[in-house]
């Protein structure tokens, strides 16, 4: 029985069979189907077909690494949507400490008497103001927008959609600021950086309070 094993596994070898496959159907290890094929000399055709089996093992590990990184993805998006979900009922208090760790990160820093907000991720813009409104008494005849935009925008078009997501009237908007652009790369679905101020010293001066306050920790 092993003679027969052996000489099937010469066969399928001289045919182009890899040692994984030759193991697996004369049932013996791998160790020993190795043993077997050493010395076999592989044709053309053998050769070719070993080289396909190689291009089909590389895709077919590839898609199986896609098919786990999408799977994780997904369940970490389930993750995040349990812990969203069961934090959606924001105080005042937590939406104050919102707004201030994002502006801590993509605030300006300069004067303590305006906010003074940019970022071009409509989402983040959208939540920002969310938490700004959610945790302080603010004005909306206080807010000021001033988009910054490439020539390839249409500004009446982005000004548009920059009011609607933000709830600042166009007319509340300062003149689109152009920025030059070297026709090398046009980002699709780009709709310009806002820059979102609003002029309440009180209200800033509670922010920059909780950004030092914050810092603080670090120390």
């Amino acid at each position: 029985m092993k003679l027969a094993a052996k000489q099937k596994a010469i066969i399928l070898r001289r045919q182009g069979y890899s040692i994984k496959e030759i193991a697996s159907r004369v049932s013996v290890a791998q160790s020993t189907a190795s043993l077997w094929a050493r010395d076999i000399a592989l044709g053309p055709k053998a050769q070719a077909r070993l080289r396909s089996r190689v291009r089909l093992g590389v895709l077919v590990s590839a898609q199986r690494q896609m098919a786990k990184t999408k799977s994780e993805r997904e369940h970490f998006l389930r993750l995040g949507r349990l812990v969203v979900n069961s934090a959606s009922r924001v105080t005042s208090k937590q939406a104050k400490l919102y707004t201030a760790l994002i502006y801590w990160c993509e605030g300006a820093k300069g004067a303590d008497n305006i906010l003074k907000f940019a970022n071009s991720d409509p989402a983040l813009v959208k939540f920002f103001l969310l938490m700004l409104k959610k945790g302080f008494d603010v004005r909306s005849d206080k807010f000021r927008a001033m988009i910054h935009l490439h020539d390839y925008h249409n500004e009446r078009k982005q000004i548009a959609f920059w009011s609607k997501l933000t709830s600042i009237p166009p007319q509340q908007f300062y003149k689109s600021y152009r920025k030059p652009h070297t026709g090398i790369r046009q980002r699709a679905n780009y709709q310009g950086c806002i820059t979102i101020n609003y002029y309440d010293k009180l209200i800033a001066r509670e922010v920059f309070g909780l950004l030092a306050a914050l810092s603080s920790i670090c120390k």
